[in-house]
């Protein structure tokens, strides 16, 4: 996460912090830690090909 992302958008940290880790939690996601630092990433495939069927159903 950026360090000025919840500072930029008025969401609490805590909440920019809980959500990516449901997401890691529910296998969309997957954490690559290096040192301090956290990266995210998509788990496969198929979670972009699932966000692209939702979002051609989007009006």
């Amino acid at each position: 996460m950026l360090p000025a992302f919840p500072d930029r958008t008025g969401i609490a940290r805590s909440t920019a912090t809980s959500h990516p880790n449901l997401l890691v939690d529910g296998g969309l996601l997957v954490e690559e830690r290096h040192g301090r630092h956290r990266y995210l990433r998509v788990a496969d495939r198929w979670v972009i090909e699932l966000i692209e069927s939702l979002a051609a159903l989007a009006p």
